[in-house]
């Protein structure tokens, strides 16, 4: 039956045949007065695999239901995708947020939400800022540790300096003025790094006066 209606309703060519020197494609297609109304498309005949010649309505129903053109594959699942941009104003963050909240009343159960594209960037980006900023400090106060052969001296430059570089440079996230990205990420890092050296020459500097006999208040 499948078939049948495919050759009726499709524009498809099945065959060619020439006439006068040229040739011609055959596709067969019903007239359009069988292909714009439901009532007239359930009177097509069928032929039954014993031969016999039935109208559609006496072995389906016609209903009138809302789907998407085309059904793609993410994840060798069956998708529908939505896309969308950001109002001024707002990040991208805000709007995956807004859109996974819509998606909990929206959805029906057993549905699931994945992300491309630079959606799925900003989510991966997001889990792994926490423990990149770890490793980052935990690598400078290492080499901090062997470079002045002290665990306390990189203790005094990572907290007297680091987090207070840190906190003005996420102060601009915290005001929706940029969003936490991939060159966000490097551009801490790289800050740690600078504020770090700052403070290496600093306490170095205070050290070598703490062992010429200076109290450390003065140094």
């Amino acid at each position: 039956m499948t078939n049948q209606l495919s050759a009726f309703l499709s524009d498809r060519y099945v065959n060619r045949f020439d006439a006068g020197g040229r040739a011609y494609q055959v596709i067969p297609m019903a007239a359009d007065s069988f292909r714009t109304e439901p009532a007239a498309l359930s009177s097509l005949p069928i032929r039954l695999s014993d031969g016999t010649m039935v109208p559609l309505n006496a072995l389906a129903d016609i209903h009138v239901v809302a789907q998407p053109r085309a059904l793609g594959k993410f994840g060798q699942q069956r998708t529908f995708r939505i896309t969308g941009s950001v109002i001024p104003s707002t990040t991208k963050v805000q709007s995956l947020a807004a859109l996974e909240e819509a998606a909990k009343s929206i959805l029906p159960p057993g549905y699931t939400i994945d992300y491309a594209g630079v959606s799925r960037q900003i989510k991966q980006e997001a889990d792994s800022l926490v423990v990149t900023m770890a490793m980052s400090l935990a690598m400078v106060y290492l080499a901090l540790v062997v470079q002045f052969n002290s665990f306390r001296s990189p203790l005094i430059i990572l907290l007297g300096s680091v987090p207070l570089a840190l906190s003005g440079a996420v102060m601009i996230s915290f005001f929706d003025l940029t969003s936490i990205n991939i060159y966000s990420q490097i551009g801490i890092i790289t800050l740690v790094g600078l504020v770090a050296k700052n403070g290496i020459l600093i306490t170095e500097f205070a050290n070598e006066l703490s062992l010429q006999g200076k109290d450390r208040v003065s140094a």
